[in-house]
């Protein structure tokens, strides 16, 4: 049985691999609950397409750990991509995220597994 933790862990690991991929930087990754989070990803600069990507990343990376993504979590990225320039189709954003996490899913799960034991971590570790 997965816990909450550990769903959260593959989100934002999945949230933080696609900012690496996509922009090759990461300000701070967080599975700490805040008011309305279960954890966090910060990246530097959030202004293009690639950050619809990031946006996804999350709910892609639960698609591909427990088949399918948590609908809170879906609905917490979709509108964060919305908040994007120019008009996205979330869906689509969400099958090339899920795509290029697999292809990464090896580093997914070590972030994960780090984020279990570190619960915080910064673009320097």
């Amino acid at each position: 049985m997965t816990t909450c933790e550990e769903r959260t862990a593959i989100h934002e690991a999945g949230h933080a691999i696609m900012s690496l991929i996509e922009k090759g930087n990461l300000a701070e990754v967080s599975i700490v609950r805040t008011p309305g989070t279960l954890g966090h990803v910060l990246v530097k600069t959030m202004r293009d397409a690639a950050d619809v990507l990031i946006c996804a990343a999350g709910a892609a990376a639960e698609r591909i750990a427990f088949g399918k993504a948590a609908p809170c979590s879906v609905s917490a990225d979709q509108d964060n991509a919305q908040h994007q320039p120019g008009g996205v189709d979330y869906g689509e954003f969400l099958a090339v995220a899920e795509w290029l996490l697999v292809i990464h899913w090896q580093a997914v799960v070590v972030l994960a597994k780090e984020l279990m034991i570190r619960k915080i971590m910064n673009g320097h570790d």
